[in-house]
Parts: C-alpha cells; sequence; structure tokens
C-alpha cells in the first residue's frame, strides 16, 4: 500500500463557509449523522449547535443539493452580510417589542419575494392559464414598485418605523418618479397574500436560510434584553411563515441556525419558543461515551475517517476500525490496557464539536506534515497553538452573555489563583483577598461559575488518590447535570491549560 502523508488528508475547514468552496466538498460531506435527511423534512427549519458543530457545513450541503434539483431555488443570507447590505440605516430602537413580529414577517416576506423574482422559471405547462399570470404579474408588480421605493431613497434618516427602508420626508432622485410610500406594517397583509398565492400556484420551490443569527448582537451592544425580543421575535415570524407557506401546499421554507448559547438564554423566558424548538429543530450533537472503548464507532470519527477515505484513494477500502489503528494508532509498546486512545485524548481536550478535533489535527498536519499516521506521542507538542484558538471561541460565546465583564473577570480570578483544581471557597477566599490589587469587581462570583460550567470552561471532578482515572462532569457531555455542584471540586478545562498557564 502505497504511503500517505497526514498533510494530504482533507479534514474540513474551521469556517464553514471556506469548507464548502472546496471542489471535493460534497464528496467529502458526511451524512452518516442524519441531519440532512432531517433538514430534508418540511417540518424541520431551525438548526441548533454550538459554534463549530457544524450548521454552517450542514446548510451549505443543502443548498448545493437543491441547486442540482429542477426549478428548486436555494438562498443563504448571513446576518453580517445582510445588516450590511439591507439594514444598516435601521434604528431598532424606533420598534416597540410588540411592532418586532410583524417587521420580521416583512423582512422574512421581501426577501423570499426577490429570490422568487430572481428565479422565476417558465411556467409548467399546467399552469399556463390567464389567472395564473395575472397572479404572477401582480407579484412582479408589487415587488418591483417597493424596489424602485428603495432604489429612489437617497438619503435615510433611520426611523424604521415610517417604512421598511427607513424612508423620510428627506429623499433626492436622479428622475422624478411618482410613488405612494407606504409603511412597512400597511403592506405586510398584501405582500403575505402575493406570495402564498405565488407558491400554492407554483410548481418551483424557494429555500431561504438565515446564518449567523447571533451576529445581530453587534446592533445591540448596549441593550442585550432589546436584542433577545428581537431574536425571539424573528422565530415567531418564522413559525408564522413556515405554517403558512405548509398551509398553502408549498414545500418553501425558511430556516435559520442558531447557537445553543444564544437559544438557551432566550427560551428561560418564552415557553412559546420551547414549542417551537421542539417540533421543528435539528440539534447537532457529537459527544460520545464510546470514545473510549470503540473510537472508530462514534460519529464524530467516522466523519472523519470518512473525510481520510475520500480524500486519499489509497484508503477507498479500507473499513472504519482498519482506517483507524492505520492512521490513529495506538502505542505498541503498552499492554491493551494502557495504550493511548488517540479520540479520548483529542475528546478530553475539546468540546467533542467537529471545529475543535479538526483544528487540532490541522496544527498536527502543519507541524508534522511527513508524518504517516497521527503519532500520539506527539500530540501533547500540538497543545500550546491549538490551546490558544480555543479559548478565542470560548471568548465569542461570553460576549452573547448578559454577565460577560463577570465571567471574564471570573476567569482572570482562576488564572491568577494558579489552580487546575480547586474549591469554590477557596476561589472566593482568593477573590476577596485579591479584588482590590486586581481592580476585580465582580456582583456575584457564584452566578459567574455557574456560567463557566455551563460554558465548558470549568467542570466538576471528583478524584480517587492512587488512581490514574477521575470522574469528570462537564455540562456539553450526556448525562452531566446542567449546573455544577458547588461542594464538588472544580477542574480547568484540559485544553485551556496551556492558554491559562495552568
Amino acid at each position: 500500500m502505497e504511503n500517505v502523508p497526514v498533510s494530504s488528508f482533507k479534514l474540513g475547514e474551521v469556517d464553514g463557509k471556506i469548507e464548502a468552496r472546496d471542489p471535493d466538498f460534497e464528496q467529502l460531506f458526511y451524512l452518516g449523522d442524519g441531519y440532512y435527511d432531517e433538514l430534508e423534512e418540511q417540518n424541520k427549519y431551525i438548526i441548533i449547535g454550538r459554534k463549530g458543530t457544524g450548521k454552517s457545513v450542514l446548510i451549505n450541503y443543502y443548498k448545493k443539493q437543491i441547486d442540482k434539483k429542477d426549478n428548486a431555488f436555494c438562498k443563504i443570507i448571513t446576518v453580517p452580510s445582510f445588516m450590511k447590505r439591507k439594514l444598516r440605516n435601521f434604528d431598532y430602537g424606533k420598534l416597540e417589542t410588540e411592532e418586532l413580529e410583524e417587521f420580521w414577517k416583512y423582512v422574512l416576506l421581501r426577501e423570499l419575494s426577490v429570490l422568487i423574482l430572481d428565479n422565476k422559471v417558465p411556467l409548467l405547462e399546467s399552469f399556463k392559464k390567464r389567472n395564473f399570470k395575472n397572479q404572477d404579474k401582480n407579484l412582479d408588480n408589487h415587488l418591483e414598485l417597493k424596489e424602485k421605493e428603495l432604489e429612489n431613497i437617497g438619503k435615510v434618516n433611520g426611523k424604521l418605523a415610517n417604512s421598511f427602508a427607513g424612508v423620510s420626508s428627506e429623499i433626492e432622485t436622479k428622475e422624478t418618479v411618482s410613488y405612494k410610500i407606504k409603511k412597512y406594517y400597511d403592506v405586510i397583509d398584501e405582500l403575505e397574500t402575493e406570495v402564498t398565492n405565488f407558491l400554492a400556484g407554483s410548481g418551483s420551490e424557494y429555500y431561504l436560510i438565515f446564518d449567523d443569527l447571533e451576529e445581530l448582537d453587534k446592533k445591540f451592544k448596549n441593550d442585550k434584553e432589546y436584542f433577545y425580543e428581537v431574536v425571539l421575535s424573528f422565530f415567531m415570524a418564522l413559525e408564522y411563515l413556515n405554517d403558512l407557506f405548509y398551509e398553502c401546499g408549498t414545500k418553501s421554507k425558511i430556516m435559520t441556525t442558531i447557537r445553543q448559547d444564544l437559544l438557551d438564554i432566550i427560551n428561560l423566558d418564552s415557553h412559546n419558543l420551547n414549542k417551537i424548538i421542539n417540533s421543528s429543530s435539528i440539534k447537532i450533537e457529537w459527544y460520545s461515551p464510546l470514545s473510549k472503548e470503540n473510537p472508530e464507532e462514534t460519529q464524530i470519527m467516522k466523519m472523519l475517517l470518512h473525510k481520510i477515505r475520500k480524500s486519499t484513494p489509497t484508503f477507498a477500502l479500507l473499513g472504519n476500525a482498519e482506517l483507524y489503528e492505520k492512521v490513529f494508532p495506538s502505542s505498541q509498546e503498552k499492554s491493551p490496557e494502557q495504550q493511548n486512545n488517540c479520540l479520548e485524548y483529542l475528546m478530553l481536550r475539546s468540546f467533542g464539536r467537529p471545529r475543535d478535533l479538526i483544528s487540532f489535527l490541522k496544527v498536527y498536519q502543519k507541524q508534522y506534515k511527513n508524518d504517516l499516521f497521527f503519532n500520539f506521542s506527539n500530540f501533547d507538542k500540538c497543545l500550546r497553538s491549538y490551546s490558544d484558538g480555543f479559548y478565542i471561541e470560548i471568548v465569542n460565546e461570553i460576549n452573547l452573555n448578559p454577565y460577560k465583564k463577570d465571567v471574564l473577570s471570573t476567569i482572570e480570578v482562576i488564572k491568577k489563583m494558579q489552580k487546575r483544581y480547586f474549591k469554590f471557597n477557596d476561589l472566593q477566599t482568593f477573590y476577596t483577598q485579591y479584588k482590590d490589587i486586581y481592580s476585580w469587581n465582580i456582583a456575584s462570583i457564584n452566578k459567574s461559575c455557574i456560567d463557566l460550567y455551563q460554558l465548558g470552561v470549568i467542570g466538576n471532578c471528583t478524584r480517587y488518590p492512587g488512581k490514574k482515572k477521575n470522574t469528570y462532569w462537564f455540562s456539553y457531555r450526556d448525562g452531566s447535570p446542567k449546573e455544577p455542584d458547588m461542594n464538588k471540586e472544580f477542574v480547568v478545562h484540559f485544553a485551556l491549560l496551556n492558554s491559562f498557564s495552568l
């Protein structure tokens, strides 16, 4: 068998959007987890997962499959670019909370309408009737009017309540065009009727996907509670419209991704959202207890082995067990009971997400590109570079927390205390003793510890004297409690030890 260096393995990218640009993306995509099959169900339109679990990869694969179908069209809208193009002038503060859902209905209907107008296909023979053509024309005329309203607005004063485009009395145009400009909430019913009538009679399917919804947070840096209301209203509008589409007999739908941490915060005060999530979502999870005994049988390792097999023809016919042993071999000098398990090592130093494992292995590929397998004895040497990136990912999640400053300050307390394992009372005592020296001002260090546990920065631990194996509880693991036991010992996540210099 030909020798193949690890640097030739296409494991994917940290950024799902970049990974989707690879010419081999579709053959490298792993279908064995069943998430794509779930997304094909009409009632599934919310994709949930922690940052780095593969939400963007999934929707990009989904779009590529839709694009292959006749008379089916799909568009992914990343919220950051959407904010720059369409929402940059809007003053959300002008909207009352009760108006938000209507506003989102308009935004979603309008974006779906643009997708329809951009991808009109020749009418199917069975629909070549006068009434359908008139209905089709009505949709065009209605939306073209709205587009001309937008195109002829030269200056915007940002008052969202005036119209979707922020139309004010100050308007500049290169040509004189007379249109009656309506407020955005005055056209919702009309737009809804035009869109649903078109979809009901169309032989085409239209799919709109919103990604990076949490990036809306940048619009509300000083008002987290209002931001949460904005996102909650988005989901209410999403449910309303998808129910409407289902009732009119179309397979078209509007989808979104959302990070688990943001969803958890919003869900605390909304019983209605929980109903939507339970019936209409796909939750992407990868952590598996099989990583110890049968690593090659875990979904996350099957995904990695699939990518290696597809990117390396030499390994095309190898089964999972044989390929795992070839690429992630156990140390030969140890007894079976002591042999190192590469996947267990990676899972202990990650949140069990594809992004974590891919990030670590790409560090290895860079440092040991000529190795013919991932050598366990070199793993520790890759930790420094990996650990810093892992911490940056956590900070991105912390940025959504309403108590961000307290959480970050508590991390600094842990760093200064210089202990991998600690009791809560020891942390509290250390904070009280040094808070004036380091200018710490944490409202509740107890609350911050709970937040850090839920983020996976720290976990609970029971250590057994004289034994190598301890018992750990981290919030992202199946079977672990969602809140920490404040009486148990805490442990800093192994992936952060290098970054925290512990």
